[in-house]
Formats: C-alpha cells, structure tokens, sequence
C-alpha cells in the first residue's frame, strides 16, 4: 500500500511540473489552443500594501471609447496602477437589450479572464473556437445584466503584486475593486448594493474571482469558478523548492516561504469562512479519457479543487461543485460553465439582502470596511503581513485577533450622544477608552492594543492575541473612572 501511495504522489508531483511548464508554455494559465489578444462600498483608501492613493477612474483616463456592436463596447484607460505592463487597460462592457431605450438600472457580473487572454477574450468570436460552448457571452448573455470583463494581465494573478517588496505596479487587485467597480456604477446605470454584484471567471481569472469573494465578501453577493481551483500552500512551496513556482506567481504573491502570511491572506484555502455569507459556485473538469495539455492542466485544476472543498467542508460553507468528466482546460467548457450558472446568478441577484450579523472575516488588509465595520490598522509595515481576524461580529460586540493596534468604528447602530461600555477579556490585551460616546452617525470607535505588530521580516501568524469585546449602554451611577 506505501508502495502505491508513493507511486501516486510521484505522479502528481511530476503532473504539476508539466503543469507549471505547461502555464509558463501557454501564458501562465489560459492554455486554450489561441493567441490572447483583457454593502459593497469598497474603500479606495485602503489597498493591500498599505499607504498608496488610489486615483479615481475619470473620464479623462479614457484613452479610446469602442463601440464593437449596439450592445458591446471597449474602454481604454491611461491607468498608471497596471502601466506597466500594459500602457493601456482595457475594459469590455456588455449592455442588456434596450439599454438605451430605458431608466431601468441593472446587477452586474464582473468577469475575469484568464491567463494569457484579456479584457477581449470571453466576447471574442475568435478566442472561443469550439462545438460544446455557445461561443462570446454576446451570443448568450440576453438577460436583464451588464457584464464588465477587464484586464488581467496575462499573467496578473488578480492581485497588487509583492514585487520583491518593492510593491508597485502592477495593483491588479487595486484596479478592479477600488477603481473600477466606482467607476462602473458611476458610467452606467447600475445598481450598487451589494446583492446586486457577482463576481465569475475561468482558469487564472477563476482563482482572482475566488481572492476577490474571499478578500471583498461585502462586495459580491456570489462567486461562480470555472477550471481554476486555488493553489493549496504546500503546493507553492513545494514548487518553489524545485525551482518550478515561476516569476509570475513569485513576483504577484511572494515568495511562500519568506513571505508564508502574504500569501496565505491571498489564499482562499485559508480565507474559507469568509465566504459564509457568499453564494460559491464551482465547475471543472477532470480530463477523463482525453490527452493533451488542456486534459493535463484541468485533471491538475481538479485536484487543487477537491482541497478547497475539503476546506470548505471542514469550515461548514455551503457551495455547488459541479465535475464534468471528460471536461478539459478550454474555451468550450468555460462558456458552457458560464451559460449554465446564469438562471442562479440572476435568482442571487434577486434575493433578499443577507443579514451577516455574527460574521467572523480573516484578512492580511491593513485597512478596510467589512459589513459597515472600519478597521484600521495604525501599526503599518509594508514589508511584513499580519493576519487579523473578527468573530462573531455583531451589535453587542465582537472578537478580534491579531497583532498591534487596531483603531475599530462600528456602523451606525448606536444611538446617537448615549454613552457606551466597552468590556473586554483578552489577556494582556487593551481597550481604550472603556466608555465612548456614540457620534452623531451612531458610530462607537476605540483602539484595541494586541501587543506589539511584528517586526520587519519576522512572520508572526502563529503568535497573534485576541480580545473578546462587549458593548453595552453606559449605566449611570457605576464608577467610570475607566472613562
């Protein structure tokens, strides 16, 4: 039995090698047998790495408006957070039917691409050869929706790029959640709650809609992954001794050993209880019987699945995963992925606002919003990722874990001028002030001290200190000598 067991691992390690040679081969992670021609009020204040400003998208970015039929149109922005690679990114924007001829707003499906392809690739009649497919989402996609498919880059990993901690260009992540979501809802007539956005791709563009769910579940109410299952760490690292792991993945992630917290903040193998309030969708095939790259590439993509089920299912989330046995790593079976999930994505979009209330939420983010909660991180440093977590996450308190000081504002649920005790228990941990008085919005902010934040370098995943919090109204006549 150890005999076969051996055997096998030997075959999968040799697998991946030929997967790993196949996507350096074939642009990273779109194979496909053509040549590439690209509450949910994200916070453009806080990208990933820390201190950087985002520029809105404006009209005056727009190099080139295409108009490529009555339905389909292509943007061209000067945009200096992915230049380089690309002197201009582009965005292809499908319109429903009548669009102009109504006031009617409409959801969107934000649709990503994957390796090697761009913002042309899911509406292009030439990068979607193939008989099982129903071909460019023009020819399908007639329901009342618009769809924003951007650049990636053909290599971008969805996601702003370690750089050897240079940091910089390219900010995929950045572009997409803090740029061009405002920029969509601002240009088109669309609706900007939070159950009225999903977020779907294929291959390398299925792992970035994965991050972007795991990282920004407030964002999109659903995630729809076709053939790209996220990388399990043991994995990367495995590949990283070989010399295998690839420039691209090394420079957009970090390296998995000196830089082991970043990339598992941009792992969904470690994020999987933020997707607790997400509709997940996920189909692959396993290349049963067919042979070539793309049969080698997805039988490689279904393993990497069946981890992050497995994830999943110790986690208690709840997802579709849907195997296609003779499915292959190519256009065909993307679109009909794609044209099969369409009647779930509009009931998602016609179902009735969550209510998250006792969320918990895992992130390497310096500052965000997560469901009307604003957490700053005061203890900033860009070369060293921390890991901080919330849970059970409600009006009458919460848990958080993590490293250094972090500055909490609740959403408004508080009445406004009335004071609140704040009581905690948590070791050495701290929180001050012990009473505060609700802002005119309804709004509590403290700071919570979870000893001191890492220092440069050191890894500090496996050492961080948790508070447990409660709110309650201030009652007269007890000692506030806390306040």
């Amino acid at each position: 039995m150890q005999g076969n067991d051996d055997e096998i691992e030997e075959k999968r390690h040799t697998t991946r090698r030929t997967f790993l040679g196949t996507l350096s081969a074939a642009g990273v992670f779109g194979l496909s047998q053509t040549t590439a021609s690209a509450t949910g009020n994200p916070r453009s204040a806080a990208p990933p790495q820390g201190d950087t400003d985002v520029p809105s998208l404006e009209p005056t970015n727009v190099e080139r408006v295409s108009e490529l039929s009555d339905r389909l149109l292509e943007f061209s922005f000067e945009n200096p957070l992915v230049d380089p690679p690309l002197e201009t990114a582009n965005v292809r924007v499908l319109l429903p039917e009548g669009y102009d001829e109504t006031d009617k707003t409409y959801p969107t499906i934000y649709l990503l691409h994957g390796g090697g392809n761009s913002a042309a690739s899911w509406s292009d009649p030439d990068l979607s050869p193939g008989e099982i497919g129903p071909g460019p989402v023009q020819n399908y996609v007639d329901e009342d929706v618009v769809v924003v498919m951007p650049d990636g880059g053909e290599g971008g990993w969805y996601t702003d790029w370690y750089n050897g901690g240079d940091f910089g260009a390219p900010m995929w992540e950045t572009f997409h959640i803090h740029q061009l979501v405002p920029w969509a809802e601002d240009r088109f007539r669309l609706r900007s709650e939070r159950g009225s956005r999903v977020v779907a791709g294929l291959s390398m563009g299925s792992v970035g809609a994965l991050q972007y769910a795991a990282r920004y579940p407030d964002v999109f109410a659903g995630v729809y992954a076709f053939s790209g299952g996220p990388f399990p760490i043991e994995q990367l690292q495995s590949d990283a001794e070989d010399g295998e792991l690839g420039s691209a993945l090394a420079n957009a992630y970090g390296d998995p050993f000196e830089q082991e917290t970043r990339v598992r903040g941009l792992n969904p193998n470690d994020l999987t209880e933020n997707y607790r309030n997400l509709r997940l969708y996920m189909a692959v095939g396993k290349g049963e019987g067919r042979s070539g790259p793309a049969a080698e590439i997805e039988a490689v993509v279904y393993e990497n699945f069946l981890t992050f089920v497995e994830n999943l299912d110790e986690t208690g989330i709840d997802y579709t995963f849907d195997v296609f046995p003779e499915g292959v790593h190519d256009w065909p079976y993307w679109q009909k992925y794609l044209k099969r999930v369409l009647p779930d994505i509009m009931d998602v979009f016609a179902s009735a606002p969550v209510d998250p209330s006792g969320f918990t939420h895992k992130t390497i983010l310096r500052d965000f919003d997560i469901w009307g909660w604003q957490i700053d991180r005061e203890d900033r440093n860009r070369q060293t990722a921390e890991f901080l977590t919330l849970e059970d996450v409600t009006s009458d308190g919460l848990t958080i874990t993590g490293r250094g000081k972090t500055v909490v504002t609740t959403p408004g649920d508080y009445e406004s001028g009335q004071k609140y005790r704040l009581n905690h228990d948590g070791g050495s941990a701290t929180v001050r002030p012990r009473v505060v008085r609700a802002d005119e919005d309804g709004c509590l902010t403290f700071a919570v001290h979870l000893g001191p934040a890492a220092e440069p370098g050191n890894d500090v995943a496996n050492q961080p200190e948790s508070a447990t919090i409660s709110i309650e109204p201030f009652e007269r006549g007890r000692s506030n000598s806390c306040n």
